[in-house]
């Protein structure tokens, strides 16, 4: 075919891709074309709310007694608050990232669902504070070939490089520890598996995968520290009163660097200092003061309870075990 030919044949192709594509144009629109010029209208707010509503009172959002999933934490001010049922409970904002990550939990139990051995959401005894306060967790995926427990977390980029360079935080691994514990009164566990599932990266590749060996000491020690801290609290509101308990119970450090709902508290009260609160556990100016104010025993009480698990090496039931396989 002669060079003549083939751009004759080329243009023909050209002319009939253009006369079937759209024209956009070279300018913005006028409003009323395709681009609003405000939302006067009035449709969103009615459909935001409904979305926040909605948002807001499914189960996850509801929930009032403390699970696995916070057992853990390093934040001994929100922990202690709410063990002692002084978290205010009030939602200041429709939780959007959590919602994404309770969405895609719902997508994934509806697909492992239906296959044979997977059971979804299995609901577990993980222990009890007291005799008449049990605490239950549900297992995102019970695998039982592999006799393992497994836990979703759909995080940002962020929380994924994190996690590579860290591994788990203490929250995530006392969580799996937990419903390990929780799972063994009913079958043998061999495993606990944290999956990082990326939110904000095109391909799953890009998971972080964590599988241990089951651990069940860091749960027993989650447990331990919160009847320790429901003990202490019930001794000083019987000595002092529940002034004092309260004010003891609010008189915690707080630990941005761990906890969402401190950092947002510091970014409320003062964001320009965020930033140096970020990676410390540094208390702030309220916390302080009510420690200060306390009488000499409570305010002695506040350094028993340990944000930090660290098992003994020297003690044959707290050895610790090699980390898990990370990939």
């Amino acid at each position: 075919m002669s060079n003549t030919t083939t751009q004759a044949v080329l243009a023909v192709a050209q002319a009939q891709q253009d006369a079937h594509t759209p024209h956009m144009p070279d300018t913005m629109p006028a409003t009323g074309e395709w681009m609003p010029a405000d939302q006067s209208l009035g449709v969103w707010p009615t459909i935001r709310e409904h979305i926040v509503d909605m948002v807001t009172h499914q189960p996850r959002s509801l929930q009032r007694e403390i699970g696995p999933s916070e057992l853990g934490t390093q934040c001994l001010h929100c922990l202690v608050k709410k063990l002692t049922g002084h978290g205010s409970g009030q939602i200041r904002d429709v939780a959007w990232l959590p919602f994404i990550g309770t969405s895609v939990h719902a997508q994934l139990e509806r697909m492992f669902g239906g296959l044979d051995g997977y059971e979804t959401e299995r609901t577990v005894l993980v222990g009890n504070l007291t005799d008449a306060r049990p605490i239950t967790g549900s297992i995102d995926l019970w695998d039982e070939r592999a006799a393992a427990t497994c836990d979703w977390k759909i995080v940002g980029n962020s929380t994924l490089d994190d996690a590579r360079r860290h591994g788990p935080s203490q929250q995530y691994k006392i969580q799996a520890s937990l419903y390990g514990i929780g799972m063994s009164h009913t079958h043998p566990v061999a495993t606990s598996c944290i999956f990082y599932l990326p939110r904000n990266q095109p391909k799953l590749d890009a998971a972080w995968i964590y599988e241990t060996p089951f651990d069940p000491r860091p749960g027993q020690w989650a447990l331990a520290r919160a009847r320790l801290i429901l003990t202490l609290y019930d001794s000083i509101r019987v000595e002092y009163g529940p002034s004092i308990a309260e004010q003891w119970v609010n008189a915690f450090p707080r630990n941005p660097e761990h906890c969402f709902h401190c950092r947002d508290e510091a970014q409320r009260k003062n964001p320009a200092d965020l930033a140096s609160l970020i990676g410390t556990k540094t208390v702030d100016a309220d916390t302080r003061a009510l420690a200060d104010s306390l009488p000499a025993m409570p305010r002695a009480l506040l350094n028993v309870p340990q944000a930090d698990y660290r098992p003994q090496p020297n003690n044959p039931t707290t050895d610790t075990q090699p980390e898990g396989t990370m990939s």
